[in-house]
């Protein structure tokens, strides 16, 4: 689950591959890493973006996203970072791989992009059904073809009772298209 931002300011994401090495990245753009179980954390990167997502395909080959088209890749478990660059100033939500070479990254307006070689090359995916622009909070797949993003109303970062999410999308060509599915 997320956070709102009055309560998550610094570190909205958090990945631990075992019970002593493990990442968090921060919305001022630094990622910390630790290999003491996180009695201690080294900065490994910064960057001048905010950081709002992060996920790993295992130990090693991990992603993050976030404001301004942030899209940065580490293949040696968040030592070093390569940024990606995309066509595109997306403000970035959430990004799910199926495994190292298939993934999707989803936010605010409703975009979405996709990458079948490791994140290497990203196209825009289509959607049909979404009548306004959404904000995009959250994506999985079961398999390569087969995923889901949720959004809609409410803030991804700040949700709330009053607005709650209501777009769902499906895939079933790996995020290449995206169909609105009825609530």
């Amino acid at each position: 689950m997320r956070m709102a931002h009055t309560y998550a300011n610094y570190m909205p994401a958090l990945w631990f591959s075992d019970v002593e090495n493990g990442l968090m990245a921060r919305l001022d753009g630094e990622v910390y890493a630790t290999t003491d179980g996180g009695k201690t954390w080294e900065r490994t990167w910064s960057v001048d973006k905010s950081i709002t997502d992060m996920f790993f395909t295992g130990a090693r080959d991990g992603w993050i996203v976030g404001t301004e088209g942030l899209v940065a890749s580490t293949s040696d478990g968040g030592r070093t970072w390569r940024s990606i660059s995309l066509p595109t100033k997306a403000n970035f939500t959430c990004v799910f791989f199926v495994n190292k070479l298939v993934g999707c990254a989803a936010g605010y307006g409703g975009e979405i992009w996709h990458t079948k070689d490791g994140g290497v090359t990203w196209k825009k995916a289509s959607v049909t059904g979404l009548l306004t622009p959404s904000p995009l909070a959250s994506v999985s797949f079961a398999d390569e073809l087969h995923g889901w993003i949720v959004g809609g109303n409410s803030d991804p970062l700040e949700p709330s009772l009053l607005s709650p999410s209501n777009v769902i999308l499906a895939t079933e060509d790996g995020g290449q298209s995206w169909k609105l599915v009825k609530l």
